[in-house]
């Protein structure tokens, strides 16, 4: 897809395989179309950083291009024709805004009310072979004002790929990164699979599911992603049994005690599965 944004004025550069084009955009001529497949994180609109944003955007004072990071994008291609810079993105698991989502979602909200040669954006494009090959290292860097969680950065890096086939088939709604819609925190099930392997130290095994998370992604570069040397991923074949359990386990845990055992259990209704609701 090929997207035409109208700049103010331009700068850019070229270095070692890549190049770094910077323009500042009046807030109103900002296009309703760039890609954020490839943010990181999805972007919580009601945060306090956001709505710091909208202040300093709304005000009549120009300065929004100096009070704000701007929009950083990533694209295969770029062209200038007259004052409008037609950018070229063809894969949008790699190409598109990468940082400052949360900076273009509000200019979009706002776009209505803002009046012409009011408000400037800054907004860089990269390009290049050494931006593609470099993604995630890039995605990483550029994020860490508001630092992004590892299982957001995980799932940019493809690591779920083989979770997501081994559970497909479960009525199961997984949260994979930040702000995402969902039930169960993809931490939970790869905690499960930590605390359940007798392959891991003894430190893994009782770790918490963020712990488990950050062993996740070190055993994942250790290791290779879909290698049987993997703990994490020698368990695919029986991660839906351990999901199982786990819900029969936690549903059922209580009930049990109070038929064999003279301990006093607190009923307070029904046990509700952390997996499967």
């Amino acid at each position: 897809m090929k997207i035409t944004m109208p700049f103010k004025s331009i700068s850019s550069m070229e270095f070692n395989e890549t190049t770094k084009t910077t323009v500042y955009v009046d807030v109103c001529d900002i296009p309703n179309n760039i890609p954020m497949e490839c943010n990181p994180r999805l972007q919580n609109m009601k945060s306090a950083v956001v709505k710091a944003i909208k202040q300093t955007l709304v005000e009549d004072d120009g300065l929004f291009h100096i009070l704000n990071r701007g929009i950083t994008i990533t694209a295969e291609s770029i062209k200038v024709k007259g004052n409008s810079l037609v950018i070229e993105i063809n894969d949008f698991e790699t190409q598109g805004c990468i940082d400052g989502g949360h900076t273009y979602k509000s200019i979009l909200e706002y776009q209505d009310i803002i009046q012409p040669e009011t408000q400037y954006v800054t907004v860089e494009i990269l390009t290049g072979n050494i931006v593609m090959n470099n993604f995630v290292k890039l995605a990483m860097a550029r994020n860490r004002s508001q630092q992004v969680q590892d299982k957001s950065l995980a799932e940019l890096n493809n690591e779920f790929g083989w979770i997501k086939e081994a559970i497909k088939n479960e009525n199961v709604s997984v949260i994979y990164k930040e702000n995402e819609d969902g039930n169960v925190p993809i931490e939970f099930i790869v905690w499960l699979m930590a605390v359940t392997n007798s392959r891991f130290g003894e430190s893994t095994c009782n770790a918490r599911p963020k712990e488990s998370m950050k062993a996740f992604i070190k055993y994942n570069k250790e290791h290779g992603l879909n290698i049987e040397t993997n703990p994490f991923y020698a368990a695919k074949d029986i991660l839906v049994d351990l999901m199982k359990v786990f819900d029969f386990m936690e549903v059922h845990f209580g009930n049990k005690i109070k038929c064999f055992s003279k301990i006093k259990v607190v009923d307070k209704g029904n046990f509700k599965s952390t997996i499967y609701g």
